[in-house]
């Protein structure tokens, strides 16, 4: 065995390792976030959303009532998933595999282009990286986005090779994909046009393992294909990308009749992102809730208001209006917004706080992200490695243009945009692979390695050889990279401190909603003291202090409640239910009314506002006010299981049957859903079918008493007759 050979199998055996590591660390992660972690037990916020809609799909409607207001791939592939009728815990595993798949593709494309041992450290880097592995805890989305960049950027790897009209057609397959999954990449679409009409062969007739052994001195010199040949390539990627990007497109033609090419909330994220008030990350527009199932309702509104129109507006509109407002604060404010546009990218460049879309920072201080340290690698420390990559690879054509694009896209839509680690999440793969390019060449320049038995430079590796100053700047970049993330909180940037009581409040909600009120209790306890006027920690309060019983130190908090809560329409909404729970019906009906007219959730105002008027008597406004609520929360789970109960309470059987089936189309795994289905059959003398249901229901909650209770009752009169 000669000692190129002899390396390889090295190389081979460490990746086996780094896969092996990744497998139990990660493992390890999900294990100890099912048993510590309330968002494990608790959906909320977007991942409620995309199970909501996957549980639709996997009944069979493809197509929704409303164009995609959000990535249009996840809900789909989830949808499969549901279908075969995965748990949470099990799309989890599904979760694993996929990122295990995603560590050996950038394994494969840096050995591809740098040789086995740069092969190794992308993977290294990759599987030390903090941010896939904490969202590995995360309902898949960006386990899912991450693997199709890979596998776009192996395809790109594979026609940079070896050329061909199979790999040109899916250089657009997997760009489309990546487009569905993070909708800002269709700006690959020209950049890829560009990338094979230039595109020179590397090795004419070489294979690409062939060219791994190959040393870059013996290369085949290189030269263009035939411009027939490069028309070809264009139309075949341009085809690929287009059959991806019809897909969005007709389903949303079907659902609301207008020309939306991916989402219909592009207008409405581009003003989050710009404004006078804009600090660089997400601001809220006033009166729109940041959760995806209010958002449109609300927008649409708000456009309405301003426009004075009588009928809700269409989606054009509304994407026209938060767009124009857009462009004329850049016209207007010509200097904030360019020192704006600086914030982000520096937050881009540098950011490691985790601050309004994710909580990893503080996740770890509370205890409940502890094996995430196994990945310690925060995304900016590679940044600056990567840079020096691009600049000095680049001229070799072992970094092209198409890779580069997988950073600049991500970095573009940032500044344009506002700064999010999910936006800039897909700059990963690349980063690691461009690293591990540069790291590698580096080493062996500076250590000689052509006769070393760990590299085999000349022998085993595409060696670029770096000049003195190309290495001294490899390595400014790289220094700072690691620096300014670290400095960023002495200069008031991303500082853990910022978001200490949101946090608080977000992780108590959770823990509410699994029903551990004294946990919950304790969280807003803490988020009060951090920010005594956040509206959303006294409300999560005095709704905790309600369920454990202690309404003389509520009252206090309700009368702080309704001082601060002008600003946080919703929060009359907390208020309202606290005096449903004490019965204070009055009270009641006066903080709903006063949420509606604060524009807070409208679906949930009316269903206050019914449970009150029907406790009080007053049958039909109470009637009225439900119906209104299905009306503007057609798909709210607890204003329809009122609608539904309402119906079979006024002995309306059919139409309460109908409305429980509905909702079994988006939830399949509702035990409260199954459980009423069946009291209702049992109303319609169906026992077969009522029985059914409610075992359905027993299988999703196995402790749920009133199906138990009616299982038992049914059990009790088979035996008697």
């Amino acid at each position: 065995m000669d000692a190129t050979e002899h390396s390889r199998r090295t190389a081979l055996f460490v990746v086996l390792v780094v896969v092996l590591f990744v497998l139990l660390s990660r493992w390890a992660i999900l294990t100890s976030y099912v048993a510590e972690h309330p968002a494990a037990r608790a959906l909320h916020s977007d991942p409620a959303v995309y199970w909501f809609e996957a549980g639709r799909v996997a009944s069979g409607v493809f197509v929704d009532d409303q164009p995609f207001h959000y990535t249009p791939l996840y809900p789909y592939f989830l949808g499969f998933l549901r279908a075969l009728r995965f748990r949470i815990d099990q799309v989890a595993i599904v979760q694993l595999l996929l990122h295990l798949v995603t560590v050996l593709v950038i394994v494969r494309i840096a050995w591809s282009k740098f040789g086995s041992w740069a092969g190794v450290m992308a993977g290294f880097l990759f599987a030390f990286s903090a941010e896939p592995a904490w969202l590995l805890t995360r309902l898949l989305p960006s386990t899912v986005q991450l693997l199709l960049v890979s596998l776009f950027l192996l395809v790109l790897e594979r026609h940079r090779v070896g050329q061909s009209q199979v790999c040109a057609l899916l250089i657009g397959l997997t760009g489309g994909a990546v487009t569905l999954a993070y909708p800002p990449a269709v700006l690959l679409g020209p950049i890829i046009v560009i990338w094979l009409l230039q595109r020179r062969k590397v090795a004419v007739g070489m294979s690409e393992d062939r060219e791994m052994q190959c040393s870059c001195d013996e290369l085949i010199p290189t030269e263009h294909p035939e411009a027939s040949k490069r028309v070809g390539f264009v139309i075949g990627g341009f085809c690929g990308f287009a059959m991806m990007l019809v897909l969005p497109i007709a389903h949303n033609w079907q659902a609301c009749g207008e020309f939306i090419p991916l989402t219909a909330h592009a207008g409405i994220t581009l003003r989050q992102g710009n404004t006078i008030e804009s600090t660089g990350v997400y601001t809220r527009v006033a009166g729109v809730d940041v959760r995806k199932e209010r958002m449109h309702q609300d927008v649409a509104r708000v456009v309405a208001t301003e426009l004075g129109l009588d009928a809700p507006p269409s989606y054009r509109t509304i994407d026209r209006f938060f767009v124009e407002e857009c462009v004329s604060f850049w016209l207007e404010h010509p200097f904030s917004a360019g020192v704006l546009a600086l914030r982000k990218a520096y937050w881009f460049f540098t950011g490691t706080r985790f601050g309004d879309i994710y909580g990893l920072a503080l996740e770890r201080e509370q205890g409940l992200a502890d094996w995430t340290k196994t990945a310690p690698i925060q995304t900016p420390l590679l940044i600056g490695t990567a840079i020096a990559g691009f600049v000095l690879l680049r001229k070799h054509g072992t970094l092209t243009l198409a890779d580069a694009a997988m950073f600049l896209v991500p970095a573009f839509v940032v500044v344009l945009f506002f700064y999010s680690p999910r936006y800039r999440l897909p700059i990963l793969p690349i980063a690691c692979i461009a690293s591990a390019g540069l790291l590698s060449n580096a080493i062996a320049c500076l250590f000689n390695v052509k006769n070393r038995s760990i590299l085999r430079a000349r022998s085993e590796m595409n060696r670029v050889d770096l000049s003195p100053r190309g290495l001294i700047f490899a390595g400014i970049c790289s220094v700072l990279g690691v620096l300014l993330p670290a400095l960023n909180p002495l200069w008031g940037f991303d500082r853990t401190e910022d978001f200490r009581g949101q946090f608080a409040v977000t992780v108590g909600e959770l823990y509410l909603r699994t029903g551990d009120v004294e946990t919950a209790h304790d969280l807003f306890v803490e988020a009060v003291e951090l920010e005594s006027e956040n509206s959303d920690a006294l409300a999560g309060l005095l709704d905790t202090l309600t369920q454990l019983g202690y309404v003389d130190e509520a009252r206090p908090i309700a009368d702080r409640l309704a001082k601060t809560a002008s600003s946080n329409p919703d929060a009359w909404l907390k208020l309202g239910g606290f005096h449903l729970r004490l019965s204070e019906w009055e009270q009641a009906i006066r903080a709903f009314e006063v949420g509606l007219k604060e524009d807070a959730d409208p679906g949930k105002a009316h269903l206050g506002l019914s449970i009150a008027l029907g406790a009080l008597g007053q049958e039909d406004a109470a009637w009225r006010h439900l119906t209104e609520a299905v009306r503007l929360s057609p798909e709210d789970r607890l204003v329809l299981i009122q609608y539904g109960s309402g119906l079979a309470s006024m002995g309306r059987m059919e139409e309460a049957e109908a409305v429980f089936r509905k909702m079994l189309v988006y939830a399949p795994d509702d035990a409260e859903i199954h459980y009423r289905l069946g009291a209702v059959l049992l109303e319609l003398d169906r026992r077969d079918e009522a029985r059914k249901s409610i075992e359905e229901a027993l299988l999703c909650d196995p402790y749920h008493a009133g199906a138990d209770r009616l299982l038992q009752v049914l059990i009790f009169e088979d035996q008697a007759e």
